[in-house]
């Protein structure tokens, strides 16, 4: 929410989209097959982190070069896609596709339309983001997208703290 709240371009979100959503397809791929294993001890306050880290980043407006932020980005979407994945084997899903006489298109099939998903939230909050960009129209920090900011930091705080401290 935060970076795509941070007002940057159609072509730069495509390119943050991409590189999040191919890591995550690997890692979760390969996670589907049992090939790559992650506690979700580790893994879960590692996806609340990421989401403090890009909500601090965006807060403190922090430019990153875009190569870097790929590189971030990918590196996040490794982490959500094992996080995905083990959320999958909980509920035994992770299995099926293993045992598909097709597991590679099983996993492209199902990956697919979970990015599907995402692009659609995305797109929307494209939308609201060049709404909210007409009725703020300063060049100034917009004061919504600050707020998004803050509510995306607060969120995964508490995410960080409930995972970590609480053990949940």
């Amino acid at each position: 929410m935060a970076l795509l709240a941070s007002g940057i371009s159609l072509r730069r979100w495509a390119g943050l989209l991409s590189a999040f959503t191919v890591a995550h397809g690997v890692t979760f791929g390969l996670a589907s097959m049992g090939w790559v294993t992650v506690s979700a001890a580790l893994v879960e306050p590692a996806i609340a982190g990421s989401i403090v880290l890009v909500s601090a980043l965006h807060l403190l407006r922090i430019q990153v070069l875009l190569e870097w932020e790929l590189l971030l980005v990918f590196c996040l979407g490794l982490v959500h896609g094992l996080g995905f994945a083990s959320a999958m084997r909980i509920e035994g899903a992770g299995q099926l596709i293993a045992l598909s006489p097709y597991p590679a298109t099983s996993i492209v099939s199902f990956n697919l339309g979970i990015e599907a998903g995402q692009c659609v939230v995305a797109l929307a909050l494209y939308a609201l983001v060049q709404a909210l960009s007409r009725f703020f129209p300063s060049k100034s920090y917009a004061v919504w997208q600050r707020m998004a900011g803050v509510l995306s930091l607060l969120v995964g705080t508490f995410w960080l703290i409930e995972r970590v401290v609480l053990g949940a």
